[in-house]
């Protein structure tokens, strides 16, 4: 039998590369509470709701996708999260109104 390595560069960039979208989603939940409360000031039960709204449509989203992630391909998907994930993450710094 044949010796596979682990560690090679293509699982590195792969582990990176969902290593830096799971941190962005954990550091984006954590802060979007305290986040909204200071900047919209908006009630605390408000705040929460954004955060639930957050992980909801994580997880809807994950559910939905999951189809598509094997018709595209493994190396496809993860290319278009994370372009799609840079891109949310860059429009959360613009001011939005927030109607409570």
């Amino acid at each position: 039998m044949p010796e596979s390595k682990l560690w090679t560069r293509p699982f590195l960039t792969l582990m990176a590369i969902n290593f830096a979208s799971a941190l962005s989603f954990y550091l984006l939940m954590v802060k979007m509470t305290e986040y909204s409360i200071e900047t919209y000031d908006v009630a605390y039960a408000v705040a929460a709701l954004t955060v639930s709204v957050y992980v909801i449509a994580a997880l809807v989203s994950r559910i939905a996708l999951g189809r598509q992630i094997d018709l595209w391909g493994i190396k496809t998907s993860l290319i278009i999260g994370a372009v799609l994930n840079a891109i949310a993450s860059i429009l959360y710094l613009a001011p939005m109104p927030f109607a409570a």
